[in-house]
């Protein structure tokens, strides 16, 4: 004989009616074999299942469900079983962790984020060490700035004898709790790392690093000498200059940023701190100095970084004339690198300012050539002849044929590019600087003996901890189709908390694409879980919206008038039912509820 779905269909559930559940739960997987692409009948027979208190045959039911979902790429329905199955399995995190799979992959970083709590909790009371420390992994992905769970897996890593990782994640937790003013978590992480190896070059450039940031500069300078290690450490040696150039020791500075320097030239780190400090201070004379110690290794290393900083120091105008007379020539040899020609502009303003008009009208000539038609230059030069008593500006081509004093004067007919070479050949030995009468640390004697706040060299490029985690705004429409599955599945709670973060934050100017139907959805499942109060208030929330048409009213009004209903307000209903019935008599069962409240009526 043929099978008959209807039929077998039709006696399962008269056995349901009838209270047979196991008899019932039969017929449903005698059905399923008949017809398995049938997925609903599994969700039916795990209900049942449950229902008859036989949970292994329930969660069987519910995973061969939820896979299959996953399968065929209906994730959001396979989000609402799994949330079934971990209300079931009580004896494995695997739905937690099948939970947070699938809801990364929507994009919803909080919810899978709950879910690898649930699950870090789970495994930690059963002592589940390996399974606990992949967890703390995922949820670190997601939460990288999260202290405490940095020194959780530390302390799993040292249990596990991995000494190296365990140190790192130590320090990473204290360095976390530290800029979280967390001083507690801070310290346990810190003294459980000098417990591991607290000679560590790790070890100590954190202590060093504290040391300068509280302004303990003698204990940083220290820590700084008390391993050969540390003196040889790029990264120790900026902690180090931070800390001199904070506490006034500008000599030890100027030492520390050339020798740092010399030792990595792919960095101009280590100068650019000195630099910076000067300038903050003041004093650009005082700015230069390590430049013309590294001079000729940073025209062939950093020639653009080189004239940058020169550009900066110009800037503050330097005291003294040879200092510019040294800039310039530095400028002119780096012809060809990006800023080169601003910054020979910015000390030819910086002569002009000193009195030196020929120099600034040689520099001005000088670009000219390189550029006749720049109008800028042209301007600036024809100041610099005005300041000069010469008041008839030199024309375009001309204006370069001024003298060229000093190293330029018998090459007035080439450009700078020309007079010094091809960029690649600019590098023939510096002339001698002119002495400058300056004693250099009487020339800093009036900024050196405050002590300024340590700026600590770049860190890692990594999340800092007092930086909140800026989530990704959620989309308000994978959070409605995600309470309709949750909703088809049977959970409401789970359900309701979906279309609440539809209608979050919503006002009278923004309304998600959503907002009506998870208004209408909230009033049916607070209606379905018998709080029709709540419902009331959700139906009326659907009609803020803007431009509500017909069918949306009725929708609203039919719900709204449910719930009075429901709460026993019959006047209340009746007059709602009417306004569907006014607009469409065939809406739904709205005539029959009409007729059936009227007899209700005390006068009928």
């Amino acid at each position: 004989m043929a099978f008959n779905k209807s039929k077998a269909l039709e006696e399962a559930g008269r056995l349901v009616s009838q209270r047979k559940l196991p008899e019932a739960i039969r017929q449903y997987l005698a059905i399923a074999e008949k017809d398995p692409e049938d997925l609903s009948l599994l969700n039916t027979t795990g209900d049942l299942c449950v229902r008859a208190g036989n949970v292994p045959e329930a969660l069987r039911q519910f995973n061969k469900l939820a896979a299959a979902y996953s399968r065929d790429g209906f994730i959001l329905k396979a989000i609402a079983i799994y949330k079934k199955i971990a209300k079931l399995d009580t004896q494995s995190a695997d739905s937690f962790l099948k939970l947070a799979e699938l809801y990364t992959s929507q994009g919803l970083s909080r919810e899978a984020r709950e879910q690898y709590v649930q699950a870090l909790a789970f495994c930690q009371a059963r002592r589940l060490e390996g399974k606990t420390l992949q967890i703390l992994t995922q949820l670190l992905s997601l939460d990288p700035s999260n202290a405490a769970y940095h020194m959780r897996r530390a302390e799993l890593y040292e249990t596990a004898g991995k000494r190296e990782d365990a140190l790192e994640e130590y320090l990473e937790a204290a360095r976390l709790a530290d800029r979280q003013r967390n001083a507690t978590l801070a310290g346990a992480a810190l003294a459980k790392a000098r417990g591991i190896d607290q000679r560590h070059l790790k070890v100590l450039l954190w202590e060093l690093r504290r040391a300068a940031e509280e302004g303990r500069f003698e204990e940083a300078r220290q820590i700084y000498e008390s391993a050969p290690e540390m003196r040889s450490d790029h990264e120790a040696k900026l902690i180090f200059l931070s800390a001199l150039l904070a506490g006034g020791k500008l000599d030890e500075g100027l030492n520390v940023a050339i020798e740092a320097y010399r030792d990595h030239t792919a960095g101009f780190e280590p100068l650019d701190r000195f630099i910076n400090h000067c300038l903050d201070a003041g004093n650009p004379d005082a700015a230069l100095e390590p430049l013309k110690s590294v001079a000729e290794l940073a025209l062939d290393q950093n020639a653009e970084k080189l004239v940058n900083s020169l550009h900066r120091i110009a800037a503050q105008k330097p005291r003294h004339a040879a200092c510019l007379d040294w800039m310039e020539e530095i400028c002119m040899r780096a012809a060809g690198a990006a800023g080169w020609t601003e910054a020979l502009e910015a000390i030819a303003k910086a002569y002009g300012e000193a009195g030196e008009w020929e120099k600034a009208r040689r520099i001005y000539s000088g670009l000219l050539k390189t550029d006749e038609q720049n109008p800028h230059w042209q301007s600036l030069l024809n100041a610099a002849f005005e300041k000069q008593g010469e008041m008839k500006p030199a024309a375009p081509g001309e204006a370069a044929r001024g003298s060229h004093a000093g190293s330029l004067e018998a090459k007035e007919a080439k450009s700078p590019v020309e007079s010094h070479g091809s960029p690649a050949n600019l590098r023939a030995p510096l002339s001698p600087m002119p002495a400058v009468e300056m004693d250099f640390s009487k020339e800093w004697q009036g900024f050196t003996s405050r002590q300024t706040s340590f700026v600590p060299p770049s860190a890692p490029a990594t999340m800092d901890s007092d930086e909140e985690e800026v989530d990704v705004e959620d989309n308000p429409q994978t959070h409605y189709h995600l309470g309709i599955a949750f909703r088809e599945m049977g959970l409401l709670d789970e359900a309701i908390g979906e279309f609440q973060k539809v209608v979050k934050g919503t006002g009278k100017e923004s309304f998600p694409p959503n907002f009506l139907g998870a208004c209408s959805l909230l009033g049916l499942c607070f209606l379905e879980k018998s709080e029709p109060r709540i419902a009331a208030q959700w139906y009326l929330r659907g009609f803020e919206a803007p431009d509500t048409d017909e069918e949306t009213s009725m929708a609203l009004n039919y719900g709204l008038a449910s719930a009075y209903e429901q709460l026993g307000d019959s006047k209340a209903a009746l007059e709602k039912f009417a306004e569907v019935y006014s607009l469409n008599v065939d809406y739904r069962d709205v005539a029959e509820k009409i007729r059936m409240l009227r007899q209700r009526q005390p006068d009928h």
